[in-house]
């Protein structure tokens, strides 16, 4: 395939956020090759239904450093008020 220039994307393995603690366990055996996805619904509306469009929190991992801060910044920019920034460095 990388002769032709065909390189397929790396597998992605999906899991509800219901299951989280297995997606975890798989993280942390390091097994996998690719990614690992945990998904969440769109929270409740008024109406108690799924809605798209509610305005969420956005998690940055890494969010500390340079490339967090600039995609932190886009975001705000972009109109989300609820940003969390994650990172190891402890500033």
């Amino acid at each position: 395939m990388l002769g032709a220039s065909q390189v397929p994307p790396l597998p992605t393995l999906y899991y509800p956020f219901s299951n989280v603690v297995p997606a975890f366990r798989q993280f942390a055996r390091a097994h996998h090759v690719g990614k690992i996805v945990t998904s969440m619904p769109f929270p409740a509306g008024p109406s108690g239904r799924e809605e798209e469009g509610t305005e969420g929190s956005w998690v940055v991992s890494g969010g500390l450093g340079v490339l967090g801060i600039l995609m932190a910044n886009w975001l705000a920019g972009q109109g989300r008020s609820h940003i969390i920034l994650l990172g190891r460095s402890g500033r």
